[in-house]
């Protein structure tokens, strides 16, 4: 929230940077198609916030982050949690910056809303096997 402080909580979409690149639809629909769209343009900032302090070309969080979101892995499902291991293509410097990153959210102790043992969700990246 400290990165949007000064960010209005409402804004005519036409003042957004997302002006121009939607479709139209039934009002409704739309503004749940829009709220989702900023939803996820606002964690993909901050998640490439978070990754470029551990990169040495910050400047291209937000690619590799594109890489973070392509990437195959596996989920494994335990009595005690929930594992994600992700296959990233990325060189060492950007495999370890992702690595940082996935420590930081799984040290947030996160869990999936509808799983009622509350079992933590861990996170973590694995070398692409070629």
């Amino acid at each position: 929230m400290a990165l949007r402080a000064d960010v209005p909580t409402h804004a005519r979409l036409e003042e957004t940077d997302l002006a121009q690149k939607l479709v139209s639809h039934c009002p409704d629909f739309k503004l749940l198609v829009d709220a989702v769209r900023a939803a996820c343009h606002n964690a993909e900032s901050d998640l490439a916030a978070r990754l470029a302090p551990h990169m040495k070309r910050p400047e291209e969080a937000k690619k590799i982050l594109a890489n973070v979101f392509a990437s195959p892995g596996e989920v494994r499902v335990y009595a005690t949690g929930i594992t994600v291991a992700l296959d990233c293509a990325a060189n060492a410097g950007e495999r370890a910056a992702i690595a940082a990153l996935l420590a930081e959210i799984t040290a947030a102790k996160l869990t999936l809303p509808g799983d009622p043992a509350q079992r933590p969700l861990t996170f973590r990246a694995q070398p692409v096997h070629r």
